[in-house]
């Protein structure tokens, strides 16, 4: 037996089913569930080219990060790629993307001058690895299908030539024959 209820037009059905809906799903047995991936809190992460070529860098090595001052000489590497040219303004700039990893949970601090990703951090990287992966896969796929057409093209041609160098001989013992004749 179930609950039933009459509704006045279709606007009503729809304000009472998205409340009740709501109502059910914050209930206990469904807070349990995972949130679907992207969802980082309800916002998706937008990188840009140069917090992506930091934090791929970071995620193809150890997960390490070097933020270092030395002297008057600014650096941040990592992995065995130095981004910093050893100006105070760009030692700033990726400063500021380390601090923008940081509070986004990316990057934690380990000590000194040593920050490394985080289970986010990797989580992010992985997922950024996946589109390049495929693109990358689907050019191996195109080169090899093209490959395969100039092989086909080739082993035809091969075909056509053997074909003719037999007419040749079919033509030349036809000739010996009819002379023999």
């Amino acid at each position: 037996m179930g609950l039933y209820a009459t509704f006045r037009s279709i606007d009503d059905f729809r304000r009472d089913f998205n409340q009740h809906l709501a109502i059910e799903l914050n209930q206990g047995r469904y807070i349990w569930l995972v949130p679907p991936a992207g969802d980082e809190g309800g916002k998706a992460i937008e990188l840009t080219a140069d917090e992506l070529r930091l934090l791929t860098a970071a995620f193809a090595d150890d997960g390490a990060i070097i933020c270092d001052e030395d002297l008057g000489m600014y650096g941040v590497r990592a992995g065995e790629t130095e981004f910093s040219d050893g100006t105070a303004r760009t030692h700033a700039r990726w400063r500021a993307t380390i601090q923008r990893f940081r509070e986004m949970g990316i990057l934690e601090w380990v000590s000194g001058v040593v920050w490394r990703l985080t289970e986010l951090g990797y989580q992010i990287a992985e997922r950024t690895q996946a589109p390049e992966a495929t693109a990358k896969d689907a050019f191996v796929s195109i080169q090899e299908q093209h490959t395969r057409s100039v092989i086909d093209a080739l082993n035809w041609t091969a075909r056509f030539s053997q074909i003719c160098i037999a007419q040749r001989r079919l033509d030349e013992e036809r000739r010996h024959i009819s002379g023999a004749i």
